[in-house]
C-alpha cells in the first residue's frame, strides 16, 4: 500500500518537522495541543484531507501536566489514551511516539530516577493500545532523542519563544524517521540476503590464513567483521533468509564457518551454502530456484567491485548494494540494507521461523529426488493442514496476501484496517491454514476470502505461500472450503481469477478443480462448480482438517 497523505498531529508545536516531509502531501494542523479534539471531531479538516496515516508526536511532560507524580502521570495516560482508541479508524494506520519525558524541571537528580518510571507509565500503555488494535504502532521517538543526546535534541529558545521542543538537528531526524517508517508500509520487503565470505563475512582469504591470520576478533578490524555477522544474524532473526554465493574451496571456508572462535554465524544460521568456484550468477539463479524465490527478492552482498558489476548486469533484478571502502563502515551499512529491504511494520512468529521453514523445504527437495514417483512423495510427507483463528492471525494474512503473487488468484492486497473491517463482515467468510510435515512447520500459508453478498457464494481470493507449493495442499483447501459452503446450505460456488505478470502458475486452477468456465468480464475470469457433482481430487494429507467438515 502506498502512503501518499499523512497527518501529524501533537501537543506541542511540530510545524517545522510537517513542512520537511515534502515527500507526502501533509495535513496543516491547526495549531498545537488539540490533537485529541482534531481526532475526536470527524467535521474536522483532518477528515477532510483523509490521511493514510496520522502520527501522533507527544510530549510527555505535556501530557502529564507537568506532574512528576508517577499516579498522576497514570491517570493522564489513562485518559489519553481512552480520549484516543476511541477514534481510532480502520481507513488509517497510526504511530504514537514512545516519548521522553524532558523538562528542565527533569534535570534535578532528585527527580531522575523518576523519568524512566514516568517513560515506563506511556510505553506500556501504548505497548496494550498497539496489541489491541493491529493498525496502531509506536514510534521510536526516543530512540532519535537517544541517538543526538539530550542537549542536542531540544531547544530552550525555540521552546520559550514558541512551544517548539526539538532542535534543527532533532527536527530533522525525526522526519527522516517519519518518512522512513512510513516507508516500511510501502514497500515488500526483501527475502533472501546473499553473502560472499573473504572479507565481506571476516577479513582476508580462507585458503591463505595459515599465512595471513583471518580478521575476526574482538577489537580492530576483526571486531568491525564480526559485528557485520551480529548484525546478519539479527536480520535473519526477523525472517530474511541468510545464503552464502563464494568463490573458496568448501572445505577452507567451512573450517572458518565451524570453528574460528569469533564467527558470529555458523554453518545452520545459512540455508543453502554455494562455495564453489563457479560465477556467482549461477549460483545466486541456484538459490533463488532452491528457495523458489524470484530473483527481485534476493540481495547480494560482495566486496569485489567487479562481482558486483557482474551480478547487476546479468541479474539485473537482484538488488546489489554499494560496499563501503572501509571496513569500520561495513556493519553500520547493513543496519542501512536491513532497514530500507528487510524492516517489516509488524514482525510475525512466521517469521521468526523463516529460515527453518526454507532449510526444512531443501530437505524436502532432496527427499522428493528420493522418492519413486509423486503420489509416493505426498504421502511420504505426512502433510498436515490445519484451519486457525484469521483474527488472531490479522498480522500474518494481511503481510501473506500482499507479498504472495505466483499463487494469487486475485493479487488483492490488504492493509490492516482493511482486513479488520473484512473480518468484521458477516456476509464475508475468511478461512486460514497452517500446514506442517514430517520436516517441519510452514506456519499459515494461505488464505481464502468467500463472499456470501450474493446467492451464489464467491472466492474472492485465495493466496498461498510459495513454500506450500507443488504439494497439491490447494485441493485439500478447496475441498475444505466447499464443503463449509455446502455446509451452509449452498449448492453452487463461484471463483475469480484475475491474470497479473506473476500469478501464471495459478491460470488454470479452477478448470483443473472441475470449475466450469464462466464469461469473462473487465480482465476477470469466473469460474462455477455444482458442490453436489464435483470430482474426486489427488492429495494426502495425514488426517482430515480440522474444524470445517
Amino acid at each position: 500500500m502506498k502512503i501518499e497523505r499523512i497527518a501529524v498531529l501533537s501537543n506541542v508545536n511540530v510545524n517545522p518537522i510537517a513542512h520537511m516531509l515534502d515527500d507526502y502531501a501533509v495535513y496543516e494542523a491547526e495549531g498545537y495541543g488539540n490533537e485529541l479534539e482534531t481526532l475526536m471531531n470527524q467535521s474536522s479538516a483532518l477528515y477532510g484531507f483523509k490521511p493514510k496515516a496520522i502520527v501522533l508526536l507527544i510530549d510527555l511532560m505535556e501530557a502529564f501536566r507537568r506532574q512528576l507524580d508517577v499516579e498522576s502521570a497514570k491517570k493522564e495516560t489513562v485518559c489519553w489514551f481512552r480520549a484516543f482508541e476511541a477514534c481510532i479508524s480502520p481507513d488509517c494506520i497510526y504511530m504514537v511516539s514512545d516519548g521522553y519525558p524532558y523538562g528542565e524541571e527533569t534535570a534535578i537528580d532528585l527527580v531522575n530516577e523518576k523519568k524512566s518510571e514516568l517513560e515506563r507509565v506511556w510505553k506500556e500503555r501504548l505497548k496494550e493500545c498497539a496489541s489491541d488494535h493491529a493498525n496502531v504502532y509506536a514510534f521510536p521517538l526516543h530512540q532519535v532523542i537517544e541517538g543526538l543526546g539530550e542537549e542536542a535534541a531540544f531547544s530552550k529558545i525555540t521552546w520559550y519563544m514558541g512551544k517548539i521542543p526539538f532542535s534543527l538537528a532533532a527536527q530533522k531526524r525525526i522526519a527522516q524517521e517519519i518518512k522512513r517508517q512510513i516507508e516500511k508500509h510501502s514497500y515488500t520487503p526483501k527475502k533472501a540476503l546473499v553473502t560472499d565470505l573473504d572479507n565481506t563475512l571476516w577479513g582476508g582469504l580462507a585458503g591463505e590464513n595459515d599465512k595471513n591470520p583471518i580478521q575476526l576478533s574482538e577489537d580492530g578490524k576483526g571486531l568491525a567483521y564480526k559485528n557485520t555477522q551480529r548484525v546478519m544474524k539479527i536480520i535473519k532473526d526477523s525472517g530474511a533468509v541468510l545464503c552464502i554465493a563464494s568463490k573458496n574451496n568448501e572445505r577452507d571456508a567451512m573450517e572458518i564457518i565451524e570453528n574460528h572462535p569469533h564467527m558470529a554465524l555458523r554453518a545452520e544460521d545459512f540455508v543453502i551454502k554455494k562455495i564453489n568456484w563457479n560465477p556467482k550468477p549461477d549460483n545466486i539463479l541456484e538459490i533463488a530456484k532452491e528457495l523458489n524465490l524470484g530473483l527481485d527478492s534476493i540481495v547480494f552482498l560482495d566486496d569485489s567491485p567487479w562481482e558486483r558489476e557482474l551480478v547487476k548486469n546479468t541479474l539485473p533484478e537482484v538488488l546489489v548494494p554499494d560496499f563501503p571502502k572501509d571496513v569500520a563502515r561495513l556493519p553500520g551499512e547493513l543496519v542501512k540494507i536491513y532497514q530500507k529491504y528487510f524492516e517489516k511494520p509488524v514482525l510475525t512468529k512466521e517469521d521468526m521461523q523463516k529460515s527453518k521453514q526454507y532449510a526444512s523445504n531443501v530437505r524436502r527437495e532432496h527427499f522428493q529426488s528420493q522418492t519413486a514417483s509423486f503420489p509416493e512423495y505426498l504421502k511420504g510427507l505426512q502433510i498436515v493442514v490445519e484451519t486457525v483463528d484469521p483474527a488472531s492471525s490479522i498480522e500474518r494474512l494481511v503481510q501473506l496476501a500482499n507479498k504472495t503473487n505466483q499463487f494469487n488468484l486475485t493479487t488483492k492486497r490488504y492493509t490492516l484496517p482493511g482486513m479488520q473491517e473484512i473480518l468484521s463482515d458477516e456476509n464475508i467468510q475468511v478461512y486460514a491454514y497452517q500446514v506442517s510435515d514430517r520436516f517441519g512447520d510452514l506456519g499459515i500459508v494461505a488464505i481464502v476470502e468467500v463472499d456470501f453478498h450474493s446467492k451464489i457464494p464467491t472466492v474472492t481470493e485465495f493466496a498461498m505461500s510459495c513454500r506450500a507449493m507443488g504439494r497439491n495442499i490447494e485441493y485439500g483447501i478447496v475441498d475444505d472450503i466447499e464443503n463449509a459452503v455446502k455446509a451452509k446450505g449452498y449448492d453452487k460456488l463461484r471463483a475469480q481469477y484475475i491474470p497479473t505478470a506473476k500469478n501464471k502458475p495459478v491460470e488454470g486452477l479452477w478448470t483443473k478443480l472441475g470449475y466450469r468456465a464462466l464469461e469473462n468480464a473487465d480482465g476477470c475470469f469466473w469460474y462455477e462448480i455444482d458442490l453436489f457433482k464435483k470430482q474426486e481430487r489427488e492429495y494426502y494429507f495425514a488426517k482430515d482438517i480440522g474444524g470445517m467438515k
